[in-house]
């Protein structure tokens, strides 16, 4: 695919993304997370 290792490192330096961007993606995953553990443990709570 690739004819050599700077190609590869050239192909993988267009993907990088900002320090913004990751920030935000992160945090999306932080908060998607503490409501999946909010309502298991609401689920948990309200069933015993």
């Amino acid at each position: 695919m690739f004819d050599s290792l700077a190609d590869q490192i050239r192909h993988d330096e267009q993907g990088q993304t900002s320090n913004k961007e990751r920030a935000i993606r992160y945090s999306v995953i932080a908060v998607i997370s503490v409501l999946l553990f909010a309502a298991l443990y609401m689920a948990v709570r309200m069933g015993a």
